[in-house]
């Protein structure tokens, strides 16, 4: 499994957001303890997104996740097929 961050979705944005609107990111770096390569791996998955974007982004995960999840149990319900 993944590492979780401790940074949410919207924190990132709001970092991403501090960038765009002229703040030195290494200054950003330094401030919120992270690494260039995490930034710029932000910066690629969630350099577009908005406010509305990420909070969409967290509902269709999380249906994703339920939809998976009702997925796995249906299977293991009818068990094998042969």
């Amino acid at each position: 499994p993944m590492r979780r961050s401790k940074f949410t979705e919207t924190r990132i944005v709001s970092i991403l957001k501090e960038a765009d609107a002229g703040r030195p990111v290494n200054e950003l770096w330094r401030q919120h303890g992270i690494s260039s390569a995490t930034y710029y791996k932000w910066k690629t998955k969630y350099g577009e997104l908005e406010g509305l974007d990420v909070k969409r982004l967290k509902q269709l995960k999380h249906e994703s996740s339920r939809l998976k999840r009702y997925a796995d149990l249906s299977f293991e319900s009818t068990g094998p097929n042969y």
